[in-house]
């Protein structure tokens, strides 16, 4: 496990809002991204976060697409990856060869923190300068 952030990339707002309120409940910061393009900039400049969850259905560039990018790049390629999709059918692809874990929303909470568990150390009592920032 490692000590650092989660990265949200999830373009509707109430479901990014809600799953970062949980998240930083659970102890961790977040990082949200409204798309995968905002969520490439922001992984090229910043810390890696622990883990990153994952839409795949987003305006501007989708979660396949992100995920495409990302395995492309050697210094993200490692970052572990937890898709979260609304669609009934997730064919399998080259891109999600190793993703940790696939969730269908509604999401279901305790797995979600458990899997997050795996990959990030929760930080105890989260100061506000440390909570989210948003990306869009």
């Amino acid at each position: 496990m490692a000590l650092g952030h989660v990265l949200v990339v999830e373009d509707d707002r109430d479901l990014g809002m809600t799953l970062t309120d949980i998240l930083e409940m659970a102890g961790y910061p977040v990082v949200t991204a409204t798309d995968g393009k905002l969520a490439l900039a922001y992984l090229r400049d910043a810390p890696a976060p622990c883990v990153i969850l994952l839409d795949l259905m987003m305006p501007g560039m989708d979660g396949w697409e992100f995920r495409r990018r990302q395995l492309q790049d050697p210094t993200l390629c490692k970052i572990p990856v937890i898709i979260a999709s609304g669609l009934n059918d997730l064919r399998i692809s080259p891109e999600f060869d190793n993703v940790e874990a696939f969730f269908r929303k509604p999401y279901e909470l305790p797995k979600l923190l458990e899997m997050v568990a795996r990959y990030c150390t929760p930080t105890p009592g989260i100061a506000a300068n440390e909570r989210t920032l948003v990306l869009s």
